[in-house]
């Protein structure tokens, strides 16, 4: 599992400020509660990652662009 935190510069220049993987085994419920507080996604499978957040309390905003624009 992945996480990049990132910002966009006034000149629209993408910058990533912080990226953090755990890799396998673990728990993606604990994993999620280390790593979220409020989240942005691509609508990557669905309505799956809004409820799996939502199930943690966490807010999920799905991107109404798609991945290869985001």
């Amino acid at each position: 599992m992945t996480m990049a935190i990132a910002h966009r510069e006034a000149d629209q220049v993408v910058v990533i400020d912080c990226v953090r993987e755990r890799r396998p085994p673990f728990s993606p419920a604990d994993v999620f509660l280390e790593f979220s507080v409020s989240v942005h996604s691509d609508k990557c499978a669905g309505s799956w990652v809004v409820e799996s957040f939502a199930a943690q309390g966490i807010r999920c905003e799905q991107s109404a662009e798609p991945k290869s624009s985001l």
